[in-house]
């Protein structure tokens, strides 16, 4: 008895519609962009969340050395360098929000420029609302002293 990966007859023998129609296959190839593009793309969709990982867990790392070390002042210091760190994907969104609105199309024109707005804009809006969460989680340092028991 063959295994399907030893029978004959499995190649495919007329293409397939959603490959004529170019609705399989990269991004890149698709729609005509690059794919340094669809990279600035993604890391404007999950960088900001990438950046507010990284500094929960570093401000919750640090607490303990900033105690015994008296250097209480490097807390908000981090929160400030990761909430600089979290707007630049926002800014990369938006550089590529504006590019690719130029000469805009409504949304049911266009193919593939309606998903790269979208995602500019979504990363836009991750970017806000993740800055704000570090910026949410940076204040309380000011108003309650990190290291009481």
């Amino acid at each position: 008895m063959k295994t399907e990966i030893e029978q004959e007859g499995w190649e495919e023998k007329e293409p397939l519609p959603a490959r004529e129609d170019g609705l399989i296959g990269s991004e890149s190839k698709t729609e005509g962009t690059s794919p340094r593009e669809n990279l600035r793309l993604w890391i404007g969709v999950l960088g900001s969340a990438l950046v507010w990982a990284v500094q929960l867990q570093t401000s919750y790392a640090m607490v303990p050395w900033a105690c015994s070390s008296g250097h209480r002042w490097m807390l908000p210091a981090v929160s400030l360098a990761f909430l600089v760190a979290a707007a630049i994907p926002g800014l990369i969104s938006f550089n590529l929000w504006r590019r690719v609105s130029r000469g805009r199309m409504t949304e049911r024109e266009s193919r593939g420029a309606g998903r790269r707005r979208f995602m500019a804009m979504l990363g836009m809006m991750d970017s806000a609302i993740f800055s704000l969460l570090i910026l949410a989680q940076g204040l309380p340092v000011f108003f309650i002293h990190p290291c009481l028991e």
